[in-house]
């Protein structure tokens, strides 16, 4: 090594070729930095495929939310739909056997109607014997025959056809008799 003093020229040349150097080696790592970029920018998670199937696995999360909601849903309308089958299948056993009742009584009804008609009989005739005030609509024997059809089931309009009135005064009768 020369012991010499540097010139000015030759600091300028060794200062450029270092700057040079200086300047290569800050474009390879610039390129490496853009290759690691790129690497970045291809890699799964960053791709629009990763994107994409994010995205969709999201909705799918969604929907099967949904549809775990809806099957809940479902469930308990089938056990309340159930509640009420059983509900409605114990009326049924109960209606027929009411029926059967029914039936069993409806030799004992013919028997009922023509002694009521006797009794309706007798009824007009006193009500054209007694013309002074409010008499009773029915007597002591219609209104147990009242209350023994009602028991057996019969409608209120059956009842005002057997004994020749108003429904409308059986519904007042039965209601003023519920009322005592």
């Amino acid at each position: 090594m020369n012991m010499s003093k540097e010139t000015q020229k030759a600091k300028i040349e060794r200062l450029e070729k270092e700057l040079k150097q200086a300047q290569e080696i800050i474009k390879t790592q610039n390129s490496e930095i853009n290759e690691m970029i790129d690497k970045a920018d291809n890699s799964f998670e960053n791709s629009s495929t990763y994107i994409q199937m994010h995205r969709r696995i999201e909705d799918l999360e969604l929907k099967v939310k949904v549809i775990t909601d809806s099957v809940e849903h479902n469930k308990r309308m089938y056990v309340s739909e159930l509640k009420k089958n059983s509900e409605l299948i114990k009326e049924i056993y109960q209606l027929r056997d009411i029926k059967v009742v029914q039936k069993l009584n409806m030799n004992n009804d013919k028997d009922m109607q023509k002694e009521l008609e006797k009794l309706n009989k007798e009824n007009e005739e006193l009500k054209g014997k007694l013309n002074a005030g409010r008499k009773e609509k029915f007597t002591k024997q219609q209104q147990e025959e009242i209350k023994r059809l009602r028991l057996d089931g019969k409608s209120m309009q059956d009842i005002a056809d057997i004994l020749k009135c108003s429904k409308a005064t059986i519904f007042n009768y039965l209601k003023r008799l519920n009322k005592n």
